[in-house]
């Protein structure tokens, strides 16, 4: 299940907002809805997270949805609060790391992750990435209580 796939990624130019240099990283922009290119806070690497043949992402879903700061916003606020959290809800790296949805690029330059501006390349220009897919061994072993009480601190987090 968590063999390597390859993806054909379109390359964007990055501008580092923290160093100004400017750079070249890859961007997923294949099929769209529910198909995440999932970056690495650290070291910048990917993993691949499609929710569609995902077997935790609608639990997931639904306990962050039904959170008492959550339930009542709307649906492009839940899902703003979905994107920020998840990848913490999902496996870390080997040292620990969490990935995140739309995480910038780590700058080879200073290894900031912040862009101040991104643009595709023109002419176009393509790479292959190769990824393997995100894991939720962790979530998978947490009780329901310690699922929600982790989803309750990361929203604590991002909303308090």
């Amino acid at each position: 299940m968590n063999s390597e796939m390859n993806l054909r990624c379109t390359v964007f130019e990055y501008q580092c907002q923290h160093c100004g240099k400017r750079f070249k990283a890859p961007v997923y922009t294949g099929s769209g809805y529910g198909q995440f290119l999932m970056r690495n806070y650290v070291s910048g690497h990917h993993v691949w997270l499609d929710v569609f043949s995902d077997d935790v992402i609608n639990e997931m879903d639904q306990l962050i949805s039904a959170h008492p700061a959550v339930s009542s916003l709307g649906e492009n606020a839940q899902s703003d609060i979905f994107q920020k959290i998840v990848g913490y809800l999902y496996d870390p790296d080997s040292e620990g790391n969490y990935y995140g949805i739309g995480i910038d690029p780590q700058c080879p330059f200073c290894n900031a992750h912040q862009a101040k501006s991104f643009r595709e390349v023109f002419p176009n220009e393509y790479m292959e990435l190769s990824v393997v897919r995100i894991t939720a061994r962790q979530w998978k072993q947490m009780s329901q209580d310690e699922k929600i009480e982790k989803i309750n601190q990361l929203i604590q987090g991002i909303i308090m």
